[in-house]
C-alpha cells in the first residue's frame, strides 16, 4: 500500500451539534461523505486541540492508500 492524499480535518464536537459543532454521529457522517472508506481513506489519528464552552475541538488526519501492487493482464 503507498499514501497516494491526505487530507486535515478540524471539528468541534458537542452533544447537540450547535454553534456549529457536531454530534459523533454528525461528524462520522460527515468525514465518511467527503472521505469514504471504500476509496481508500483512513482516519490515521486524532487529537484534542481545544476545549470550549462550544465543545472539545478535534483534529483529524486522514490518509488515502492504493495498492502499489501490479495488477495482472488476463489473456
Amino acid at each position: 500500500m503507498k499514501q497516494i492524499d491526505f487530507a486535515v480535518r478540524v471539528l468541534t464536537l458537542n452533544p447537540g451539534g450547535i454553534n456549529g459543532g457536531y454530534t459523533s454521529q454528525g461528524a462520522t457522517q460527515k468525514i465518511m461523505l467527503e472521505h469514504p472508506f471504500s476509496d481508500g481513506w483512513q482516519v490515521d489519528s486524532i487529537q484534542n486541540v481545544q476545549m470550549s464552552a462550544d465543545g472539545i475541538s478535534v483534529m483529524l488526519l486522514l490518509v488515502k492508500y492504493e495498492s502499489d501492487t501490479m495488477p495482472t493482464k488476463s489473456k
